[in-house]
């Protein structure tokens, strides 16, 4: 976006250190030349996660979906959050969530994202993904594989402020 390549967040492995801090990110980067990269925020506000998208949707980047294991190690708290900002360092909360979720159960990980753009219309589509839940003793855990295709567009309103919403 704006002839640069932005880097957000992440993860450096899986498990947490001896005092429990998982190693994710919440940080942003940006280069315009792919040797030299700048930080834009050390901190941005949405919660550190891997697996994560941000994508860029009505010259704004949003960021959905993630993965966080819950205090014990072995369940799910997912992210049910959408963010949503036009430079990196500035991050504003959506109303709307990812999949219509309503609990961290409903968030998906590892499922493909793209976004289709015309002069009049603009969506991000998720395909698929699962709600692995990481715990390798869940007789269940296979099943929440999906197969669905999902929509999330702007929505602009008359006083020409875009905000995001499930279509």
């Amino acid at each position: 976006m704006g002839d640069a390549l932005f880097l957000f967040g992440g993860e450096c492995g899986f498990l947490a250190d001896v005092d429990g801090v998982l190693p994710y990110f919440n940080d942003v980067w940006r280069t315009r030349d792919g040797a030299r990269w700048e930080r834009v925020t050390a901190e941005a506000p949405w919660p550190s996660r891997p697996g994560h998208w941000v994508l860029p949707l009505a010259d704004r980047f949003v960021l959905f979906g993630g993965f966080r294991p819950d205090e014990t190690g072995i369940g799910e708290d997912n992210p049910v959050d959408m963010w949503t900002s036009a430079d990196g360092e500035k991050w504003s909360l959506l109303a709307a969530r990812p999949w219509s979720a309503t609990t961290s159960a409903d968030v998906k990980y590892d499922f493909a994202a793209i976004v289709s753009s015309s002069s009049s219309d603009s969506s991000i589509y998720t395909f698929g993904g699962d709600r692995e839940t990481f715990n390798f003793f869940d007789p269940v855990n296979y099943l929440r594989i999906d197969n669905d295709v999902w929509a999330f567009g702007p929505v602009r309103l008359a006083h020409g402020v875009e905000v995001g919403a499930a279509v």
